[in-house]
């Protein structure tokens, strides 16, 4: 892997605007390389006892804990406050191995002006995405916008020896082209359950 290249990219790149968003590059081939990628901005602070990375400047403040579960799989949980339009872009080493998927529940709260109304109103969106490996995806985070999600990262592999059984259609998606599946706001209790789930993560 080409460290040194990806680390110049990544440095020319950080917060350059384009069409009126900052942007935050990042490695996806892997959570190794996504974790190594995000530790290595220069506006972030790893404390590695913790699992964690922290960051507060002009754009965004916020947090990434980090775990490996077992082999093959890994979770983030990630809480953030915008403060300028901001895109996230992951992009992937081709020199390095990029075979897992990343599932994420992310519940995002944005502020909306309403006429003759003093106070914004706050709505809330809840989300399911699924996607492959060399995904490009770009995700756009609003200024004034608040957001907490948490990505289940995972080889083939592990999703065979553990889930594809109880969730067949992954097999499909597996060996299917289409690039990710995203679902807002169709699970029921999709909220209590991103709640449980973050408070038992950050608890660990």
């Amino acid at each position: 892997m080409n460290t040194d290249k990806n680390n110049i990219y990544i440095k020319n790149s950080l917060f350059s605007s384009k069409d009126g968003f900052f942007e935050i590059p990042y490695l996806s081939n892997s959570p190794q390389v996504m974790m190594e990628s995000i530790i290595n901005l220069p506006v972030a602070t790893h404390n590695k006892t913790t699992q964690k990375v922290h960051t507060e400047n002009d754009f965004f403040d916020g947090n990434m804990n980090y775990i490996e579960v077992e082999e093959g799989l890994w979770l983030f949980a990630y809480n953030f406050d915008v403060k300028q339009n901001i895109i996230a872009n992951a992009f992937y080493d081709d020199h390095v191995p990029a075979d897992y998927f990343y599932l994420t529940l992310s519940v995002f709260e944005y502020e909306l002006p309403v006429l003759k109304q003093e106070k914004n109103i706050v709505l809330l969106s809840k989300c399911w995405t699924l996607y492959r490996p060399k995904t490009m995806v770009s995700m756009y985070f609003y200024k004034n916008t608040s957001g907490r999600f948490i990505n289940f990262v995972f080889n083939k592999k592990w999703a065979e020896a553990n889930i594809c059984t109880t969730f067949p259609a992954l097999t499909s998606f597996f060996n299917a082209k289409t690039g990710y599946l995203t679902w807002l706001d169709q699970v029921p209790g999709e909220h209590d359950l991103f709640e449980a789930i973050y408070k038992q993560f950050l608890s660990t």
